[in-house]
């Protein structure tokens, strides 16, 4: 990225170590979220972010910008979908 787009590779950085510390603050208002109001809803909350998400990563012709608020909801959206199979584990096989 930083030859074809012209982008220092701190921005680079800074975009993963963005996701990493996004995804680490929404981890536990997702678990919340799908204690409380089900898997269904925490799965539709999960991909609409990765959608949105998706959806500015491919304005990076634009601005690299975009990618940062991509990598942002992206990085929201991971603990509503990673975290789901542990979810259905813990309930489907309660003792």
């Amino acid at each position: 990225m930083t030859l074809i787009y012209g982008i220092s590779s701190g921005k680079v950085t800074a975009s993963v170590i963005l996701s990493f510390v996004v995804f680490f603050a929404f981890n536990f208002p997702a678990n919340q979220i799908m204690d409380s109001r089900g898997m269904r809803i925490s799965f539709i909350i999960g991909t609409s972010l990765y959608f949105i998400g998706t959806f500015f990563y491919v304005l990076i012709n634009k601005s690299y910008n975009f990618v940062i608020v991509g990598t942002f909801l992206i990085g929201a959206g991971q603990p509503f979908l990673i975290n789901s199979p542990a979810k259905v584990a813990a309930f489907w096989f309660f003792p």
